[in-house]
């Protein structure tokens, strides 16, 4: 690849170039257009409302989240499992749906084990 590029630079003048076949005219165009979405994870968002935080995940994938479970932490660090929230887990989020978690008070960040259909498990902290 460096070759090929060294010889596209030099128009194919320099040594070791005889035998590098030329680049087609239609890969040196410019991009034109980019059209790119954020992972689900990256849109995750962790809400404090009136009291009691809110995990508000949005599946914008083409397929299925599998939520596993999730973790709550504390101000001061401490986890908490939410058992009343992880009694709804294993779910599944499908594609372009979005899911309101509702949490403690007390927890200011959360730990969730969730993974696209095709991937292995992803740990991601909100």
């Amino acid at each position: 690849m460096k070759t090929q590029i060294m010889c596209w630079q030099s128009d194919y003048q320099g040594a070791g170039c005889q035998n590098i076949g030329q680049f087609d005219a239609s890969l040196h165009q410019q991009m034109q257009d980019y059209a790119g979405h954020a992972n689900w994870d990256i849109l995750a968002r962790f809400n404090s409302r009136s009291g009691t935080g809110v995990l508000e995940l949005v599946n914008n994938d083409k397929e299925s989240l599998h939520l596993k479970s999730i973790t709550g932490l504390n101000r001061y660090e401490d986890r908490s499992e939410l058992e009343e929230v992880n009694a709804d887990f294993p779910r599944v989020l499908n594609p372009g749906e979005t899911l309101n978690i509702n949490l403690p008070a007390d927890i200011v960040a959360v730990d969730l084990r969730a993974a696209l259909a095709s991937k292995k498990n992803c740990y991601v902290s909100v």
